[in-house]
């Protein structure tokens, strides 16, 4: 049986209650979440989810969550949460100041550092502006409760437990898991329905069935893996331990983007047959280089043409053009933290020796042979130890003009996902008559 940490995945995952917004986590729109809980746990999921509560909540509440609950300390701690200076100065001065207010928040964070839970659930506005600069220097992940679901849904398929919190069946196969129950692959899902029975020509009808119930579908897997590997990754990272599945990562985004791409691609595939265009699918393509399909667009559909060309999209393009020419013929997309020099992670070898040895003594207790292998390790670890991160996780994208650029994949990873969704909403409108309506709220300007 394997019992060294770090050797398998986290199977426990403990997240933290904001009390002062428990009445929203009660109300009929979330009521799902907690009996989703309780189901897992019943049916003897590989993991355990448990909510941690600061104090005893009202009785309300400890009905409903009923053996998921664990009480945590509400007093005031001796010691309070100590931010990173390199946070904003202006989210410093609303949870270092004097007031009620600050003093929670502080509490909030201090618990949640303290108790190294995946994430704190809180639709408090202050937590929720500032949550990717909280994450970035902290690793504390902030999750508004509209989030929840997916977070909870994400582990379970990381550990390819199919479930849904909104689903009366319950679990599902991987095979009709997203079409059946992810509200935007349901969405193309009953698209195709409706419009596949209408439709003459079989190499159209194939590649919109493909399209909807296929290829978006691994996108959503790939978008879900890559996310369980971010949770896995941050779990034993908090934990002091060696940072844990960069590869995994680096294989489902890598996967992710390859496949965005291929729909890119796919739906103007798809538009040429709806539209009888005069290229062959081989010269269809998203990218301004397929320049006939671009003169046929213009001619066809310039309403289409009119919006790939506006800025935010036409950028967006070249920028997943890059990402997926990086991904299939370049260096593999790995993403990694970055990193920055302090004095004490340049300080000479020999000082870092002499610290080793009485930081880690056992080491050195272990024989020469040992010490000649495994000392340029640890000295190479310690120098990362006193490093300043930058970013949690980044990889460079070079282009063929020798220029590049930094892009954190898994950051981004929702926010590509829901301009994908714009360009097939519009593509849809062209094509069919009407929007797809996939979801689009993640875009950030």
């Amino acid at each position: 049986m394997l019992t060294t940490p770090g050797l398998t995945v986290n199977k426990y995952f403990p997240i933290l209650l904001d009390p002062h917004y428990l009445s929203n986590f009660t109300s009929d729109a979330y009521r799902q979440i907690p009996f989703a809980l309780q189901d897992l746990n019943a049916h003897q999921a590989p993991f355990e989810m448990i909510l941690l509560h600061p104090g005893c909540p009202d009785e309300k509440l400890k009905f409903r969550l009923t053996d998921l609950l664990k009480i945590i300390d509400l007093e005031e701690p001796k010691q309070i949460f100590n931010p990173s200076q390199d946070l904003p100065s202006e989210f410093l001065s609303k949870i270092e100041g004097p007031g009620v207010q600050a003093a929670r928040i502080n509490h909030l964070l201090y618990l949640a550092d303290k108790e190294k839970v995946n994430a704190l659930i809180t639709d408090d506005a202050t937590l929720i502006s500032y949550r990717y600069s909280i994450y970035q220097h902290h690793r504390i992940r902030i999750l508004p409760l509209s989030e929840l679901r997916d977070f909870l849904e994400t582990i379970a398929i990381g550990f390819s437990v199919f479930y849904s919190c909104t689903s009366l069946i319950n679990p599902w196969t991987f095979d009709t898991y997203f079409q059946a129950t992810h509200t935007d692959n349901k969405k193309l899902s009953d698209f195709l329905a409706g419009f596949q029975p209408t439709l003459k020509d079989k190499d159209l009808a194939e590649h919109l069935r493909s399209f909807c119930l296929n290829r978006y579908t691994f996108i959503l897997y790939s978008r879900s893996m890559t996310r369980f590997y971010e949770i896995q990754h941050d779990h034993f990272t908090r934990s002091g331990l060696l940072e844990r599945f960069g590869l995994a990562i680096g294989y489902f985004v890598s996967n992710f983007y390859l496949y965005l791409w291929g729909a890119l691609e796919h739906l103007t595939v798809i538009l040429k047959h709806v539209k009888k265009l005069n290229v062959k699918e081989r010269q269809c393509g998203i990218s301004k280089h397929n320049v006939q399909f671009r003169l046929e667009l213009r001619r066809e559909c310039p309403d289409l043409i009119a919006f790939l060309d506006e800025k935010k999209i036409s950028e967006w393009i070249d920028l997943m053009a890059d990402v997926r020419h990086q991904a299939a013929h370049r260096t593999i997309l790995i993403p990694a933290p970055l990193y920055q020099d302090t004095n004490e992670s340049k300080m000479p070898e020999d000082e870092i020796r002499k610290r080793l040895r009485v930081e880690r003594p056992e080491m050195y207790n272990l024989g020469e042979e040992y010490i000649k292998y495994a000392e340029p390790t640890a000295i190479m670890l310690w120098r990362f130890d006193k490093m300043k991160r930058i970013i949690p996780r980044t990889f460079y994208v070079r282009r063929d003009d020798a220029t590049g650029y930094f892009r954190d994949p898994v950051q981004s990873i929702d926010h590509d996902l829901h301009i994908l969704n714009s360009i097939i909403n519009k593509f849809f409108e062209i094509a069919f008559g009407r929007s797809a309506n996939l979801a689009t709220d993640k875009i950030v300007d």
